[in-house]
């Protein structure tokens, strides 16, 4: 699961993303942490690119909000 130190976004976690290592749940928590941390600008173009189609499908809003009833109907599909 994701681990976090005050709000922080750990390296491990970005190693376990970088290697496809998140289930869904845990990768768009992921990125709700790298939007509310406010590292997301920071990251590489890649992780930009995935927060707009997390935004796109409604799983995220922009201030990193998940939504919990997409993300649960989105889960259930796969």
């Amino acid at each position: 699961m994701i681990t976090t130190s005050n709000s922080k976004v750990s390296v491990s976690d970005i190693i376990r993303y970088e290697e496809g290592d998140m289930t869904v749940r845990e990768m768009v928590y992921f990125f709700s942490l790298l939007i509310q941390s406010g590292m997301l600008p920071w990251m590489q173009g890649s992780y930009g690119r995935m927060a707009m189609q997390l935004f796109e499908y409604e799983l995220l809003d922009a201030s990193g909000q998940v939504n919990q009833d997409i993300l649960e109907e989105f889960i259930s599909r796969f």
